[in-house]
């Protein structure tokens, strides 16, 4: 089993294939979706970077597979809010926080957390997806309201802390509850935040948390990996999207093609 978190955008997002083995790469391509392109392509990687380990499966060679067996769900913040501080007090001088340096220096503070924590969205079913309107400049300034006096380190570290018990906090409430899982896999500019990554194996200690770079697929590579992949299924006419992961009505192809005058030549069509 395994179950993928993606930080490429700022929002967490947990995909999981909950289907077994033997593996076929065609045949999870088939079932991508824009929630959780990513994970096709930590999927697809897996299987050739270091053989069949029995805790990571994709969907059956055998076609019994279904778009059903896909979950797809935002889990919280991700770097965004822990972004938003580095650049407020650094006056754009820093972007966010590079190798957890800032975070690692301070301290959580655990009022400020556990108020944090109690956002409805944290508690709100899947499928869900969040971004600025729930982790924007409005929530950075409700920690900021909160906690005026309190240091900069200490605010990185919260948010940092907040991140990675919203994870686990997903994990277990919404995929342990189903299925096990033995890994988690970290992409994005996430997995470049040693802190980070130290707080989400911590609040996940009988999981083994991973960056995609130990797996052969390099953390800045799989967004271009996964439009690739989109692309591909667009030009096959296989749906893009899954509305268990969605809320779609119906899976429908993504996107648009604009044909050259070589198209059917690359195709080999003639």
């Amino acid at each position: 089993m395994l179950t993928g978190v993606r930080f490429t955008t700022g929002i967490v997002t947990v995909y999981v294939g909950d289907t077994s083995p033997p593996w076929s790469v065609t045949r999870y391509v088939k079932v991508s979706l824009p929630a959780v392109w990513l994970a096709l392509a930590v999927y697809d990687a897996l299987q050739f970077v270091d053989g069949e380990p029995p805790d990571r499966t994709t969907l059956p060679f055998d076609g019994a597979a279904t778009i059903e067996q896909v979950k797809a769900f935002d889990t919280g913040p991700g770097n965004m809010v822990i972004d938003a501080l580095v650049r407020r007090f650094t006056n754009e001088e820093k972007t966010y926080d590079a190798n957890g340096l800032i975070g690692a220096k301070g301290q959580v503070i655990s009022p400020l957390l556990e108020n944090l924590l109690t956002d409805p969205f944290f508690q709100a079913q899947p499928p869900k997806t969040a971004g600025r309107e729930q982790f924007g400049e409005a929530f950075v300034q409700q920690m900021l309201d909160y906690s005026k006096t309190s240091h900069f380190e200490d605010l990185v570290c919260t948010a940092t802390e907040l991140t990675a018990r919203s994870v686990a906090a997903a994990v277990i409430r919404f995929v342990l509850a189903e299925t096990a899982v033995q890994q988690l896999i970290v992409s994005g500019g996430g997995a470049r935040n040693a802190f980070l990554m130290q707080r989400l194996q911590s609040a996940l200690p009988d999981i083994k948390v991973l960056s995609s770079d130990d797996l052969g697929l390099p953390t800045a590579a799989k967004e271009a990996i996964g439009f690739a992949i989109l692309a591909n299924e667009t030009l096959h006419l296989h749906a893009g999207n899954v509305p268990t992961a969605t809320g779609a009505r119906r899976p429908v192809v993504l996107g648009k093609v604009a044909y050259g005058d070589n198209y059917k030549q690359l195709r080999g069509m003639e």
